[in-house]
């Protein structure tokens, strides 16, 4: 392995020294390197560590270097052993793992043994010693009996499901949710031969293999299949070089028996209730050769948004002519031929012309809802300078290299100096992020921070998330005043006023206003302002919400779809919130909530359905009589056949939720709506006078500012 493959000199301490300092630094650093993947195991016999050993720390390495600097006041390589003890007891004071602690000490240790060998000092003793904690990172025992039973069991019952013919039509729907999600395909297209799939052997055939074969944990952590899952091979290591033959398993290669190993201890040992679920996740990574890749990346980024004006100027054109804003196939069709097209890779061209169609469905479905204050999207140039645009490079665009931390992008032909002509980028994720064990990288994307490039990797990752917490319902209506109305199945509303928000809004609108540019430093900083308060009440109401539901165990939340909230149900014209609530209410990012909440109930194993709110403001979620009328005020709704006195907004939520889960009081709507408003009232006896009780009086919570931001009861909220 070359030294360059390494990061010789991380980010923090190339901007900290100066050109000369930097180039010593560099000097001392590489010949480090290069000793210990030479002798640094064992300098009599030439032996060398292994480099993801040395990876890991040659960053403590580099701690320690910066805590001298700080601790002497200035740069010096001249480190010495009363270093070496002053930073093993900062280290002891610190808030950090056990594990930190014995790294960073093992890293010095390893410096220290370079500098005696190389340069004749003596190697370094702490007078502290760490340790790890970790009593099973390298696990030499077999499993005992007990435990082996334990895993045997845990494989037949790892991911298996119930029967198709032995589940009701309710629980059946909420299995064929999952396995669309576990087998990546429509809802629609789940089959009883996917029932079959789910409770397949392939699971118990390895860990049965594995068990019979007497193998230790370790064995088979390094185990692989081979030969189209026939084979299953042992990677050499201290103690076993063997393989042996296990039977066919369902034409799956390459599948690796570490992930069921580890999740059939955690599961069937320690009597955890947990399903496994493929999901998309998107990690952010630094690029430590920023400097040697820059150029050619800003080269992307303007390409990007010359493609974008290309597109833009395009569209125009066929909706001055036509009034049609052509779809991403039209695009790419009509300008597959046109120069800007091949400076990038063809799926990131096609990516680049899907955000632009996108954007303008956006805005032409604003403006069908009335909202004449929406704009087009519009072009990518500031004077005569472009902005650098993201880049998104799929499959067939970028290779990952995860042992050596890297990745390939792919550059356009136009250019390219020669034909095989690439960007590499090595990359740093955070310590909490391993790309080598999720599932599958879908997507890069290269976004321009303002400052510098950085990486985004949209993966498929399995995680754990909890059973649901019950069977219950709650109905959700979202909506302008009134953010998000919640209806209980077991007879209880709450509603979230959106009062804290609006205020922001209307705020921010009237400061950006008063810029002279709207593009100005003030007014991109105002605008990042707003957005920012605005995520974070989405985030902190989503969490609110699901952590509502497991309190009241709720296992669905029905949601409504809001493809239609920009429609007045009266008149089917614009919505006219008043001088305050135009501002920017048409803009609210309801589909991004929506978003939020369904990632946050899938970890507690709660589904989230959204279903049309056609006629759901209209209707009484008593007795289902439809009439405008009835809502008589914007918070009120009265039924003029059976009596009912509602909050306009729960009353829309309950009947949201009923599309799921009917309520008794609504069954038999038609023979409700024969008989006297007396005998409809004594028949919704049996579910309590709704009327006078949760529909009419909800919970209220309040966004309380005071607090950071937390949602807490109105009383409790000072005004």
């Amino acid at each position: 392995m070359d030294v360059t493959d390494f990061a010789i000199v991380p980010g923090p301490t190339e901007e900290r020294l100066a050109p000369r300092q930097l180039v010593d630094y560099r000097n001392e650093r590489e010949d480090c390197i290069e000793w210990l993947l030479a002798f640094g195991k064992n300098p009599e016999t030439a032996e060398g560590y292994a480099e993801t050993t040395i990876k890991a720390r040659i960053y403590r390495m580099d701690y320690f270097y910066r805590f001298v600097w700080e601790e002497e006041g200035n740069y010096t390589t001249a480190v010495t052993h009363e270093h070496a003890d002053a930073w093993m007891k900062e280290l002891a004071y610190q808030d950090c793992s056990d594990a930190h602690r014995d790294c960073c000490q093992k890293a010095v240790m390893m410096l220290f043994k370079w500098r005696a060998h190389v340069r004749g000092g003596k190697k370094w003793e702490p007078q502290i010693r760490f340790s790890s904690g970790n009593k099973t990172t390298t696990p030499r025992d077999f499993l005992t009996r007990e435990e082996r039973n334990k895993v045997r069991e845990a494989s037949l019952e790892y991911g298996s499901i119930p029967r198709y013919n032995n589940v009701t039509p309710e629980v059946r729907a909420r299995l064929k949710s999952y396995l669309a999600q576990r087998f990546e395909k429509p809802k629609k297209d789940v089959s009883r031969a996917d029932w079959e799939r789910a409770n397949g052997w392939k699971i118990p055939s390895l860990v049965g293999a594995s068990l019979d074969a007497g193998l230790r944990p370790i064995e088979v952590e390094r185990a692989v299949t081979e030969n189209r899952g026939e084979s299953l091979a042992l990677q050499r290591g201290d103690e076993s070089d063997t393989s042996f033959h296990n039977p066919p398993v369902d034409g799956t290669t390459g599948y690796s028996t570490l992930a069921p190993i580890q999740a059939f201890k955690s599961v069937s040992l320690h009597g955890l209730r947990m399903a496994k679920q493929v999901v998309t996740r998107t990690y952010t990574a630094s690029i430590r050769n920023q400097s040697r890749v820059q150029d050619d990346l800003d080269s992307l980024g303007f390409a990007a948004s010359k493609l974008w004006n290309v597109g833009r100027w395009t569209c125009s054109r066929i909706w001055d002519e036509i009034d049609h804003i052509p779809n991403h196939n039209e695009l790419t069709t009509y300008l597959k031929t046109h120069d800007r097209y091949a400076d990038l890779h063809s799926q990131s061209s096609q990516r680049v012309l899907q955000e632009l169609a996108e954007a303008f469905n956006g805005w032409y479905g604003k403006r069908q809802n009335g909202d004449l204050s929406a704009n087009p999207p519009g072009y990518r140039k500031h004077g005569d300078e472009h902005p650098r645009s993201t880049v998104t490079f799929k499959a067939a665009g970028f290779k990952l290299d995860t042992k050596y931390d890297r990745v390939r992008l792919s550059k356009g032909s136009n250019l390219k100096d020669y034909w095989s002509d690439f960007i590499l980028c090595k990359y740093q994720t955070r310590p909490d992020t391993d790309l080598s064990t999720v599932e599958s990288v879908q997507q890069v994307r290269v976004v321009w921070t303002g400052s510098e490039w950085e990486l985004h990797f949209v993966c498929k990752v399995e995680i754990e998330v909890a059973e649901a917490p019950g069977k219950k319902t709650v109905g959700v209506d979202l909506g302008i005043n009134n953010f998000a109305a919640l209806a209980y199945e077991d007879g209880h509303a709450e509603l979230y006023p959106l009062n804290c928000l609006k205020q922001d809004d209307y705020y921010f609108s009237k400061r950006i206003a008063r810029c002279d540019d709207p593009t100005s430093e003030q007014a991109t900083r105002l605008n990042h302002k707003k957005s920012a308060r605005r995520t974070h009440y989405f985030h902190t109401l989503s969490k609110h919400i699901v952590q509502r539901c497991v309190e009241e165990e709720v296992g669905t939340i029905v949601i409504g779809d809001l493809s239609g909230i920009r429609e007045d149900e009266e008149n089917d014209e614009a919505k006219d919130w008043g001088k305050h609530g135009n501002l920017d209410l048409h803009s609210w990012a309801f589909d991004r909530f929506t978003d939020l909440l369904e990632y946050k109930a899938e970890m507690e194993g709660i589904t989230v359905e959204e279903v049309s709110e056609r006629d759901t403001s209209k209707s009484c979620s008593c007795c289902g009589r439809k009439r405008r009328a009835n809502r008589v005020e914007r918070g009120l709704y009265v039924c003029d056949e059976c009596g009912t006195t509602a909050n306009a907004d729960v009353n829309g939520a309950e009947n949201i939720r009923q599309k799921v889960t009917p309520s008794p009081a609504t069954d038999g709507v038609d023979e409700l709506r024969c008989v006297s408003s007396a005998h409809q009232s004594a028949s919704r006896s049996g579910d309590g006078d709704r009327s006078t009780g949760w529909l009419a009086q909800p919970s209220t919570f309040l966004f309380d500012k005071e607090t950071g931001g937390a949602l807490a009861p109105q009383e409790q909220v000072p005004s």
